[in-house]
């Protein structure tokens, strides 16, 4: 870590390998909820896609889009 003339890379990787030794590596966080939000976001998207093709005067043309 302290050899300046080893690249910058290589120092902060033995920095980090250093301070998670010393600190210990930060907790893996896991989010259980990941499904119900996915779901929820599949429901949202098929609902707005059916509208679309329900009222299809609703969205603007292609070339409107594109600006």
């Amino acid at each position: 870590m302290h050899d300046e003339n080893a690249p910058h890379a290589a120092r902060i990787a033995a920095a980090n390998v250093l301070i998670d030794r010393g600190w210990g590596k930060a907790p893996i966080q896991c989010d259980l909820n990941g499904k119900a939000r996915f779901d929820d976001f599949l429901r949202e998207v098929s609902a707005a896609a059916a509208y679309e093709m329900e009222h299809p005067d609703s969205r603007p043309a292609l070339d409107e889009q594109v600006r």
